[in-house]
Order: structure tokens, then C-alpha cells, then sequence
């Protein structure tokens, strides 16, 4: 019986990202002309399949973080360049993305609200979008719920292979998007809170800071060997935070808070480097710190276009709007009913808040889009489950009385 629910949640999982792929991406297309990133992501995977390193143009390349190609690298390898193998493997992915999201419910609230968190998470459209593109954000959300399990079976059972474990997947979800190298700093705080000793939080935070560099620091030597400088995964932040941290943008009421292209940039030129992109953000950032009204502002727009209800890309569709209004517009007052209720739960979800803050932070750091929430969106999922679940025993009670 207890395989029941979980087998129907991904079967329903499975088979929503699929109809999405067959009947709406198109089994065949690639996303590669809205999501431009695929592009390069292809190339890569490409050159890796085909035994000549990773590269594009037969130059090595330091732009993009390798995990994601090398998952495409070795689905080409065993299948050949197939878009439609991709894609029926993305959509198995995130039906296990779904499971997880079950599971995590299960231990941090109750079977039902776990049961609820699954069955939102199948037909959730910010969780299926994803599966049908070539973009890292499957692979990353499923490699974030897997920490996040990991983390929630170790509360009260701290052992030194499971904290090792567990730091090896957040350098695999490192590799592949490079958005939670702060985060062993702020799982310092839960951890203190969950084990009241502060020198021992201290000491599973570091080691897990240092599990993740195991896979991340081979890495970093293949790029120091291809480019003779040090590159911890990519250089591509450096252009992200050029691109939403300069002073064109504050000049754009439609703009700031977002992301320009870089041409758009005032002093930006077809030269520049990853260099080049540091220090013209270091010198932005060093302007907006005598002026910090201004930086102020600038950050709350990026928390406004991340939690947007509409998605923040220049190419979203009336369609596109639509959907999201409806979905994501109605999750997020039920996820925020979520949070007040579950702090009257004797084990408050400090985890789940500390994993929030997190990908916020990240997008004060560079700039506000609804692709940075992806990591965020099955936090909502169980917060929203949790107040609908509640909202049924309270139903029930009344019923019964």
C-alpha cells in the first residue's frame, strides 16, 4: 500500500511532462530559439560525445558549468543527438523530481500533506516547462531535492558518510548551476538551531563545503591547464553580474531589476573579457555603495521580478501569463498560508526557509528572473500543500462536529 501514492505520482508526473513534450514543445524541438543557452549547451555535449573535450568552435570553453553537457554527452553517446531521447529522460527526471517532493513532505509535515505536495508537483506547470528545453534546470531541481532529502534523513542521525554524501550532490548541483556555493554558510544557522551546539554545526557545515569541492576541483584544474588562470567552474557570472548590475539599467524603468544584453551596456565592447566584466562590476558596485537609496532600489526590483507572477522574459506569451496567473499566482498566497502554519508545528521548517534565502540571495547578487526560482519552486509546492491540507482537517472537523 505504501508504494500506491508514490507510483501514481510518477506515473502522472511521467505522463504530463511527456504530453507536454509530444503535444506542446514538440517531441523534436529543442526550445533552442527561446532559451538560447541550448545552443551552446548542444555544442558542448557534441564535442564531448564526439571525443574532442569540451569546446565549442575547437576552442576550450570556460563559459558554461559542465554538468549539464556532460549528462547531454553521455545520452548523445548512447543514442545518438536525439532531442526526443533528451526530452523523454528529462520528463522521467522530473517525475523523480516528484517523488522527492513527496518523500520531503512525508518527513516534514505528514503523509497527506506529502500526498498533496506530489500530486501538485505532477501537473505543476514550473516543474514540467523545464523538460522540454535544453536547460540545465531539470537536472538542477532534481540534484536540489535530493540534497534536500538527504539533509532532512540526517536531522537527528548526523553521520560523518551521510554528511559526505550529501556534500558530493550539492557539488554535482554546483557543477551544474553554480548557485549554492554560499549555501553550507547559511545551512550553518539551521544547523546550529537544530543541534544547539554551535562548534559542531560549524563542523558538519564545513565538511559539507568540503565534500562539495571534491567533484568541483578537478574542474578547476581543467580550466586552470585550458586557459593558464583560475576558474573555480565557469566564467559566465561574471557576465551576469555586468549585465544586471550597471548603470544603464538604473536609467530603465522596464529594465532594472532584470538583465540586459550586453551590448546595451554603456562602456560594454565586442573585446571585452570575463576580466572585463569583473571589473566593470566592482566599479559599479563601489559607485552604488555611496549611493544607497539607489542600491536599495535596485535590489528590491530584483526580489520583484524573481517571485513575478508573470515570467520575467522578454519572449513570455500571453499564453504564458495566463498559465502562470493561474498556477503559480494561486500557489503562492496558499504557500505563504503555508509558512505561518507550519511555524505552530513543534519542528519549525527553518531548512526549507534557509533554502529560500538562499536562491534570493543569489538573485540580489546578479539579477531577478523566474529561472532563478526554479530551485524555490517545490518549497512553494510543500508550503502550499501543507495549507491546503490544513484547510481540509479543519473542514473535516467541522464536518464531523
Amino acid at each position: 500500500m505504501r508504494m500506491t501514492p508514490l507510483i501514481a505520482v510518477f506515473v502522472a508526473a511521467f505522463l504530463m511532462r511527456l504530453i507536454f513534450n509530444v503535444y506542446v514543445m514538440g517531441i523534436d524541438d529543442a526550445g533552442i530559439e527561446r532559451f538560447p543557452d541550448g545552443k551552446d549547451y548542444d555544442e558542448l555535449a557534441l564535442a564531448l560525445a564526439g571525443g574532442t573535450g569540451y569546446e565549442i568552435n575547437q576552442s576550450p570553453n570556460t563559459f558554461r558549468p559542465p554538468g549539464y553537457p556532460f549528462f547531454l554527452a553521455a545520452v548523445y553517446a548512447l543514442a545518438g543527438h536525439s532531442y526526443a531521447v533528451v526530452k523523454v529522460l528529462q520528463s522521467l527526471i522530473g517525475a523523480l523530481t516528484s517523488i522527492l517532493v513527496v518523500l520531503i513532505g512525508e518527513r516534514l509535515f505528514s503523509k497527506r500533506t506529502g500526498a498533496i505536495a506530489g500530486a501538485i508537483a505532477a501537473v505543476y506547470p514550473f516543474l514540467i516547462l523545464y523538460s522540454g528545453f535544453l536547460l540545465s534546470e531539470t537536472l538542477f531541481v532534481f540534484l536540489s531535492m535530493v540534497f534536500l532529502y538527504m539533509l532532512i534523513r540526517l536531522r537527528g542521525n548526523w553521520t560523518w558518510w551521510g554528511v559526505a554524501l550529501a556534500g558530493l550532490v550539492l557539488g554535482l548541483m554546483n557543477l551544474t548551476r553554480p548557485v549554492a556555493l554560499l549555501l553550507p554558510g547559511l545551512l550553518f544557522f539551521w544547523l546550529w538551531g537544530e543541534l544547539g551546539v554551535k562548534r559542531r554545526a560549524a563542523m558538519i557545515a564545513g565538511l559539507l563545503a568540503l565534500w562539495m569541492l571534491v567533484p568541483i576541483i578537478p574542474w578547476t584544474v581543467r580550466n586552470y591547464v585550458a586557459t593558464q588562470s583560475f576558474i573555480l567552474i565557469d566564467d559566465h557570472h561574471w557576465l551576469g553580474l555586468h549585465i544586471g548590475n550597471n548603470r544603464t539599467i538604473m536609467e530603465m524603468p522596464d529594465k532594472i531589476g532584470g538583465w540586459l544584453e550586453p551590448a546595451l551596456v554603456e562602456g560594454s565592447r565586442d573585446s571585452f573579457r570575463a576580466a572585463d566584466y569583473r571589473a566593470s562590476y566592482f566599479s559599479f558596485m563601489r559607485e552604488m555603495l555611496q549611493r544607497p537609496l539607489d542600491l536599495l532600489r535596485l535590489e528590491g526590483y530584483k526580489l520583484m521580478r524573481f517571485w513575478s507572477v508573470v515570467p520575467t522574459s522578454s519572449k513570455t506569451t500571453p499564453r504564458d501569463a495566463v498559465i502562470s496567473i493561474f498556477s503559480y499566482g494561486l500557489l503562492l498566497p496558499l504557500a505563504l498560508l503555508g509558512v505561518a502554519l507550519s511555524f505552530r508545528n513543534v519542528e519549525k521548517p527553518w531548512l526549507l526557509i534557509v533554502w529560500t534565502l538562499n536562491f534570493c540571495l543569489m538573485s540580489l547578487i546578479a539579477f531577478g528572473s523566474t529561472r532563478f526560482r526554479a530551485p524555490v519552486e517545490p518549497v512553494l509546492v510543500l508550503f502550499g500543500a501543507l495549507a491546503m491540507e490544513r484547510a481540509w482537517a479543519a473542514w473535516a472537523a467541522r464536518g464531523r462536529a
